[in-house]
């Protein structure tokens, strides 16, 4: 039996995207010299760089295991 439709979970493995997009994010924040002091612009920018960081870590870690298998 087949199924007439197929469910697709979604996820991104673009490492080079992700680690890219850290190193613009790590400029930015370099750059403003009120970043530290003003919340509401660094919270959201944060928020996305600890995201982003998670994400190359674990795929980092993932390739690793896989190396050493």
């Amino acid at each position: 039996m087949l199924l007439s439709s197929t469910i697709v979970y979604g996820g991104s493995f673009d490492v080079p995207s992700k680690e890219s997009q850290l190193q613009d994010i790590e400029a930015e924040i370099e750059a403003r010299p009120d970043f530290w002091s003003n919340p509401t612009l660094s919270a959201p920018i944060l928020k996305k760089k600890r995201a982003l960081e998670l994400a190359v870590n674990r795929a980092k870690l993932l390739t690793a295991t896989r190396d050493d298998l």
